[in-house]
């Protein structure tokens, strides 16, 4: 990818995480108004005060969660009540399957469940009655339902709904065999937003009269027995709250992005292909062995001048087949800037070598001084 590239595309995903954080400081957190009734939510429609007041609620000796459905099957009947508000469907069976185990037994139960029961919209304040408390609700933006059981049987109604002059069941109790479940269509009344109004604290303490002096053991199906469906994950409170559900999306489409630009712009890589290497000064090396162990310099030393008098003619553009002649000697000269006499005298030393028959190896070595040292002045490379 293009590095001028690289660095816009950075500095665009650094502005947008930089802006979504600053409106996460700046804007004003919005109320949650869903209807998530767990334990540990503070929400308007929350149930961390009902679990808090629970056993001030009810009267209770102790309030204990229950943490494995087994553990059910060791309660006693004359000293312990079940409390099961349920908000998940999909394992709404397996407890009360769990719970119908105990019909045997004289237990008390108390149920709530928003997905089982009729509920009707309300455009004018309601009031919900139980035994002799009276609870007006009063029908607000947020909540416009009220939820109540319809096409009774057999079953003794202990609370009421009153809904445009018509009178409605919303809290029945109805025997499971020697078992008496205590069942109420509208757990949002025992909600956070309730029970902080008087009025609720009190309705809340009247319905779960029956229970007083028991130990109250909570189903908490939300925490303990959730599907993939409801369970709390890190990545379902990253999507629970908007600005952080902003920045994942963002964190998301700049991945999606990058791995476009890169296979875009990502070349197959380019296999290294290593240069020949210059071979010459090995193969000078093996000629001069050759001439060295075959004892006869003479050879190398006529070459050597003969070469000499080559690179003369093409540097020079001057004759060289009388080394001897007075032109010769005076370019030589002026070339090198010394005198003539200087040269007659190196270019007799060298005919000299190269007539010579008997020379030796010291011979070799002088005479690759003598014309270094004239090249060198004559600057030729």
């Amino acid at each position: 990818m293009n590095g001028k590239l690289v660095k816009i595309f950075i500095g665009i995903f650094v502005i947008l995480i930089g802006s979504l954080i600053l409106l996460a400081f700046l804007s004003t957190p919005k109320t949650n108004w869903d209807s998530k009734f767990k334990k540990e939510s503070k929400t308007p429609f929350g149930f961390y005060i009902l679990y808090q007041e629970l056993q001030e609620l009810t009267g209770a000796k102790k309030v204990i969660e229950i943490k494995d459905l087994d553990e059910l099957g060791k309660l006693n009947p004359k000293t312990d009540a079940i409390f099961y508000i349920n908000t998940n469907n999909s394992s709404s069976y397996t407890v009360i399957d769990q719970i119908n185990n105990l019909n045997k037994n004289e237990f008390k139960i108390f149920y709530a469940d928003i997905q089982n029961y009729t509920s009707k919209n309300i455009e004018e304040s309601t009031k919900t009655k139980i035994n002799t408390s009276e609870l007006e609700v009063y029908q607000n933006r947020y909540t416009n339902e009220a939820k109540y059981f319809k096409n009774l049987k057999n079953v003794e109604t202990v609370g009421t709904v009153i809904i445009r002059d018509s009178i409605y069941a919303n809290y029945i109790i109805e025997k499971n065999n020697k078992m008496a479940e205590y069942t109420h269509a509208d757990p949002i009344l025992f909600s956070n937003f309730y029970l902080l109004k008087p009025d609720g604290y009190a309705y809340a303490k009247e319905s779960f009269k029956p229970f007083n002096g028991k130990n109250v053991y909570w189903i908490n199906p939300d925490r303990t027995y959730a599907t993939n469906e409801n369970n709390s994950s890190p990545l379902s409170f990253i999507l629970s709250q908007p600005e952080l559900k902003a920045a994942w999306f963002v964190i998301l489409a700049a991945m999606f992005l990058y791995m476009i630009f890169k296979s875009k712009r990502e070349q197959k890589i380019i296999p290294i292909v290593n240069p020949e290497k210059n071979l010459s000064l090995e193969y000078a090396n093996v000629i001069a062995s050759m001439y060295y162990e075959s004892g006869k310099p003479q050879d190398i030393i006529k070459k050597k001048i003969d070469y000499f008098y080559y690179t003369l003619r093409k540097q020079f553009n001057i004759a060289t087949e009388n080394v001897f002649d007075d032109h010769f000697i005076y370019v030589l000269a002026q070339k090198a800037q010394i005198s003539e006499a200087e040269v007659k005298e190196f270019i007799t030393e060298l005919d000299d070598l190269y007539q010579n028959p008997k020379t030796l190896l010291k011979d070799v070595n002088r005479t690759y001084h003598i014309i270094e040292n004239y090249k060198k002045k004559a600057h030729i490379i």
